[in-house]
């Protein structure tokens, strides 16, 4: 038997953060849904290259998942996914705020059917402030969160992360706080609401620099610390 058996999680997310998190939680054994949108599906489904017809991304974020189309627009969607919600754990939306609320699919609105669901979004900079509502790109996240500023050589410009870092640790800042929620509901039986700002996390992976200024005025940029340069014994060489 493996850990997360019996548990079942509606993912309505796409790309990226959400299907990952949700990856992790159907490799131990929880059954994803996974909902997708009539027509097109999940975006990844067409990233090349591909498997008879299906995208390797697609193929490798959503393994272990199963799969259903919902017109969440149409009434008869709305209705089908409440159904789905009564019988389930934890759902995973990764829309952006205000998307869901205006289908009447949103954590109030499951909460109503089922008071003991786990409703995790996945937001770019949260569901409140004057970001709230912008759409963005990984990159975007890191800079803002000063990452870029301390990848690269000194004195030339920011480098590009290597991996999508705001999306794969907000997957499993996601995949950790629905594990904490799923043991608060067994204790209690209460659901609950959270939100998972790509944002937040990316500044979250920081604590280096932020020590370093808010315990000396310290400014962390690329070749003056340890972690991007400064010292011989921390550094990359051709050999």
């Amino acid at each position: 038997m493996q850990a997360l058996e019996g548990i079942r999680v509606l993912d309505l997310s796409r790309l990226l953060p959400g299907p990952y998190c949700t990856m992790l939680l159907a490799d131990f054994g929880a059954e994803v849904i996974k909902i997708e949108e009539p027509g097109r599906g999940d975006y990844a489904r067409s990233f090349p290259p591909f498997l008879k017809d299906f995208g390797y991304w697609h193929l490798q974020l959503n393994r272990n998942k199963k799969s259903v189309v919902l017109n969440l627009k149409s009434d008869a969607g709305r209705r089908a996914f409440l159904e789905l919600v009564k019988t389930a754990d934890v759902v995973v939306e990764s829309y952006r705020p205000g998307v869901l609320e205006k289908l009447g699919i949103d954590y109030a609105a499951a909460k109503a059917v089922n008071p003991r669901i786990i409703y995790c979004s996945l937001t770019g900079y949260g569901k409140k402030g004057p970001l709230a509502k912008q759409a963005d790109h990984d990159i975007g996240y890191v800079s803002l969160a000063g990452i870029t500023a301390m990848s690269g050589e000194a004195q030339g410009k920011p480098a590009i992360p290597g991996v999508l870092m705001a999306d794969m640790n907000a997957s499993m800042a996601a995949g950790m706080s629905i594990m904490i929620a799923l043991r608060h509901a067994q204790m209690t039986g209460e659901g609950q609401e959270i939100d998972i700002s790509l944002y937040n996390v990316a500044m979250t992976l920081m604590p280096g620099a932020a020590s370093l200024y808010f315990g000396s005025g310290f400014v962390a940029e690329r070749g003056n610390n340890w972690l991007t340069g400064a010292n011989a014994n921390y550094n990359i060489y051709a050999t």
